[in-house]
């Protein structure tokens, strides 16, 4: 600018446009190292906090000092003298981008301040005269840029220190950006792979799924679930198998380009190998209730459902395997009138488990009524919380050593009163000669033929060695008491051994001395044999019996052992999913406000483009929100957050009508309830469930109809369950349908419609977050139900909950 076509500063017409720039514009005569401010315009007054009268004729950097805050390397009173020096060097304008340049106030203070700077000669032939210093405060800008950076810094902070693994793959080469140290750790790997191509980084996975999945989700933008998946990883440098659930999500650029991928993953190697173990615990429980000697059953439910029951046991029932999966009583109709049904409910609301001894009970073998003696027993069986879900039953049939043992009885009757009418197997002895006088019978008993004659040291002989002090023993005894008897082995001439009892009593002469013994004599080999048989049949069924407890016990504590470790993960999962979602609602906290001051402050200097972008950018920023405390709901979605208590399905309708309430009159819509049941479940859950499942039925209308929603309910029959093997058939269930003659969808997506983040339809004709149904399945599971959904395009949809009436 030359200054012969710069007016005099006192020129009225220059003055007059001068002062009516909206940029600050100030003139500097170029005197340096004074600078003195020669004019300035309104603009620059009103950015400074100045007046004319407190500047004009004064050195710049005397008005403006600069702040003794400024921590920059070079101030900005450095970086302002530097440009004005260089503009008198070199006669050509000098731009100063973003520098720093605090300014006080009345009170002394300053006020921190960030500018674009450019200063411009007017030249007065071949020297500079004046120069033209404009600026434009973008003060605003810096502060925001820099809160920007601080709450990214804290996000990938935040990322980086994540329990869970996290980290970003970039390129078709899938080039690792980032992995925080769960990742790395999880891979078995240092920070030595960042930077490197994932096959490079990982060049154990190629072969594996891996490296295709990542490709997939890149080119096709969909995101990619995997649950339980395996993987071969080396790490300490041994290749393990391990198991991870994971999320490939596409990285998308502010343009919407796909350049990368997101990872997000857990290990969860120790659950799946804990979840096969189990596996083969239950198999080998199985196994052990079906190839146990003893007879064994299983009853589920306070119905007493025969869940297992091995060979023996259906042999001692005298049924065959189609009992399995009816009711004791249904399968056994004999046992009405007998104690059984009562004994095992009992055990299954008390838990005290009941043994029984040789008792009868009465059962249909082939076709007939027949009488057996049993020694069983009832033990409750208890899952991983400690509550009884069944019966355990172990038989063992001891009808014949129970028969066996009356038939001795009668027989010892039958021949204490043959001994005592007929003296059969009589002996009479002389203690002082030992002759001794007996019936052919006794022969028998010592294995002789009838016509032998013995003496009494003979028999005597033919007692085992070790036995002999028993007869000793006896004697003295009888000496003092009169009566004899003892049990004892003899060994016979083929070398058998027999047990004998003999019992007799003393006869004493006139001087109290023992004379003679009288007695009878019975062979009970045969009752040793049967006794000792039972002694063998009882100890193997307690071992048996103890073993079985112990599987079962060893079986609970893994339930309880898996159990715990999943509460930790679901609590660390939640946890995280809190703190992501409050430090994800800041930035778009933020970009709403900029977006509506953007609006309300500068609508009319944008275009209708510029104002059609700004609206689309408040309503994604509006519609993340929303899924973002949605997916919060979601993932807070537990059992235990509540008790389950008794709810009337009629009144939350009701109360869910109310929040439709307006919609419902702007729709003219129709809601029929025909009548719902009464249930055990969780008050705010079933809110939930029924708000999604009306809010659906509302949004999706078919325009040429009046909507029409209609809620009925019915409790599910035997045979009706029977066609959902999912579910517990100890339970009784009730299905709940909610129906609607709106717009309706492909039966093909009826399981699809349940799934997290699917929607059937473009988000700008039908809002919403692709999460409600998936909320619904979820609060359903956790009621131990079963959701489905039926629906033809364009008639209509109708929804099939199925939940248990009592918890």
């Amino acid at each position: 600018m030359n200054a012969a076509a710069f007016p005099t500063i006192a020129s009225g017409d220059f003055h007059q446009i001068f002062e009516l720039v909206p940029a600050p514009f100030l003139v500097i005569k170029a005197d340096a190292p004074v600078f003195t401010i020669a004019d300035a315009n309104n603009a620059y007054l009103h950015a400074t906090f100045t007046d004319k009268d407190s500047i004009i004729g004064k050195g710049i950097f005397d008005i403006f000092p600069g702040s003794p805050e400024d921590s920059s390397e070079i101030t900005g009173v450095e970086r302002l003298r530097l440009s004005l020096n260089k503009v008198l060097a070199t006669h050509k304008p000098h731009k100063l981008d973003t520098i720093r340049y605090d300014i006080s106030v009345p009170d002394g203070s300053f006020i921190e301040r960030y500018w674009n700077a450019t200063n411009i000669p007017v030249m007065e032939g071949s020297a500079v005269k004046y120069i033209v210093h404009t600026v434009e405060d973008i003060t605003n800008k810096v502060l925001q840029d820099r809160a920007d950076i601080e709450s990214l810094d804290r996000f990938r902070s935040m990322v980086m220190q994540a329990p869970i693994a996290m980290g970003v793959l970039r390129g078709r080469d899938m080039v690792i950006e980032s992995a925080n140290h769960a990742l790395l750790e999880l891979w078995g790997k240092t920070k030595d792979v960042i930077g490197l191509p994932l096959l490079q980084g990982l060049p154990e996975i190629e072969g594996q799924p891996f490296p295709l999945l990542l490709m997939q989700v890149m080119e096709t933008g969909e995101p990619y679930h995997g649950y339980e998946a395996k993987a071969m990883l080396t790490r300490n440098g041994v290749l393990e198998e391990c198991y991870f659930n994971f999320v490939y999500a596409p990285y998308r650029e502010d343009n919407g380009i796909i350049t990368g991928v997101t990872v997000t993953a857990s290990e969860v190697t120790g659950q799946v190998r804990t979840k096969k173990e189990l596996q083969i615990s239950e198999k080998r429980f199985r196994n052990f209730v079906t190839e146990a000697d003893v007879a064994t059953a299983v009853y589920r439910g306070e119905d007493m459902v025969i869940e297992l029951a091995n060979d023996a046991m259906l042999k001692l029932w005298g049924k065959d395997d189609t009992v399995i999966g009816k009711k004791l009583e249904q399968a056994l109709p004999e046992l009405e009138g007998q104690p059984f049904m009562d004994l095992l409910r009992s055990v299954y609301t008390t838990g005290n488990t009941y043994k029984a001894t040789e008792d009868r009970a009465d059962l249909i073998i082939d076709g007939v009524l027949q009488s057996g003696y049993f020694n069983f027993s009832y033990k409750a069986l208890r899952d991983a919380e400690g509550n009884i879900y069944g019966i355990l039953n172990m038989a063992v049939d001891v009808t014949d050593l129970v028969l066996e043992r009356r038939k001795l009885k009668e027989s010892e009757q039958r021949l204490k009163i043959a001994t005592e009418g007929t003296g059969v197997a009589t002996w009479d002895l002389n203690l002082k000669t030992k002759d001794i006088i007996y019936t052919p019978r006794l022969n028998e008993i010592f294995g002789h033929p009838h016509n032998t004659v013995l003496t009494h040291p003979e028999m005597k002989t033919q007692v085992l060695a070790e036995d002999l002090h028993l007869l000793d023993k006896a004697f003295e005894k009888a000496v003092h008491t009169g009566i004899y008897g003892y049990e004892a082995r003899i060994r016979w001439a083929d070398n058998s051994i027999h047990w004998i009892r003999t019992q007799g009593r003393v006869i004493f002469d006139q001087d109290g001395t023992p004379a003679r013994m009288l007695g009878i004599m019975v062979d009970i080999t045969e009752q040793k044999e049967t006794s000792e048989q039972l002694r063998a049949s009882e100890e193997k069924y307690r071992t048996l019996a103890a073993e079985l407890e112990q599987r079962v016990l060893e079986r609970t504590n893994d339930l309880e052992a898996a159990n715990a470790e999943l509460v930790r993960s679901n609590d660390e999962l939640e946890q995280f999913a809190f703190i992501t979602s409050h430090d994800l609602q800041e930035p778009l906290r933020k970009i709403r406000t900029f977006s509506n001051m953007l609006s309300e402050q500068d609508k009319d200097k944008l275009s209708d483009r510029g104002r059609s972008y700004l609206d689309k950018v408040s309503i994604s920023a509006q519609r993340m929100s929303e899924l973002i405390k949605a997916l919060l709901n979601f993932s807070r979605l537990r059992v235990s957050q509540e008790e389950f208590q008794s709810v009337d399905l009629n009144r939350v309708l009701d109360d869910v009508l109310i929040d439709f309430e307006l919609l419902i009159k702007q729709k003219n819509a129709r809601v029929v309830n025909e009548g719902l049941p009464v249930i055990e479940g969780i008050p705010l859950q079933m809110n939930q469930l029924f708000y999604n499942l009306l809010s659906n039925a509302l949004k999706f209308t078919n325009p040429e109809l009046v909507p029409r929603v209609v809620l009925s309910s019915h409790r599910l029959s035997p045979s009706e369950l029977q066609g959902y093997p999912m579910l517990n058939p100890a339970y009784d269930f009730v299905e709940i349908i909610v129906a609607d003659n709106g717009i309706g969808f492909g039966q093909e997506y009826a399981d699809k419609v349940f799934e997290i983040f699917q929607r059937l339809h473009d988000r700008n004709t039908y809002e919403g977050t692709g999460i409600g149904l998936a909320l619904c399945n979820k609060i359903v599971m956790n009621h131990k139900g079963q959701i489905s959904a039926r629906s033809e395009e364009g008639a209509g949809a109708s929804f099939h909950i199925i939940l248990p009436v009592r918890q």
